[in-house]
Parts: C-alpha cells; sequence; structure tokens
C-alpha cells in the first residue's frame, strides 16, 4: 500500500464506490467525491499525490472540456498532483487535448 493520498472525481456514484474499493487498497486516503466544485478545497493542504478526474460532468456533456477545465486549475497549483483522466466518452481529439496540457495523461473507462 502506498502511504498516500488519491482524490476521485465523477459524477458517476457507481464509478466512485467501485474505485474507492479498488483504490483503497493501493492507497492509504481515498477521497471520492461527485462534483468537481470541491477540488480546490480538497487540494489547499497540499497532501494530494494523485487526482483521477473524470472528464465530463452533468447529463448529456460529452466534450471533455469540464475536465481540462479542472486539469488546468489543477496545473495552476505551484507542486500539483499527478493528474489522471478518464471518460467513458472520448475520441482522438480529446486524447490529443488532453496529452498536450502539461502532465495530463488519457485513459477510457472500461464501462459501457
Amino acid at each position: 500500500m502506498i502511504n498516500g493520498k488519491i482524490i476521485v472525481i465523477d459524477d458517476n456514484e457507481a464509478v466512485l464506490k467501485t474505485l474507492r474499493m479498488i483504490l483503497s487498497r493501493e492507497f492509504k486516503t481515498v477521497v471520492c467525491v461527485s462534483m468537481p466544485t470541491l477540488l480546490p478545497a480538497l487540494l489547499r493542504e497540499g497532501d494530494v499525490d494523485v487526482v483521477l478526474l473524470d472528464m465530463n460532468f452533468g447529463t448529456g456533456k460529452q466534450s471533455g472540456g469540464e475536465g481540462l477545465f479542472w486539469l488546468d486549475r489543477i496545473r495552476e497549483h505551484s507542486d500539483p498532483p499527478e493528474v489522471v483522466l478518464i471518460t467513458a466518452f472520448g475520441d482522438i481529439e480529446l486524447a490529443v487535448a488532453s496529452l498536450k496540457k502539461k502532465g495530463g495523461r488519457f485513459y477510457r473507462e472500461a464501462l459501457g
């Protein structure tokens, strides 16, 4: 187990529950939230090692723009955590845009 802290942000409660169960075996602290607006407060302490960030929040949104917005907010910190971007709705253009962001990574969820 890593003596670290990971924040998981996804609007799908089933995804959050599953990731908490899996990641709690690997990280000492797993924080799961469904609203990205909570992210600034969660990052204030500076003790976050990894953020696992969904790219789409809200019904019908599939552009990934929200995830890229929040990636930029994370990267504004002086010592930002690693960020892993996830989505169930992605394409090549979104993957390229994500990878162009400093340190961003793109994974497609194997859900649905």
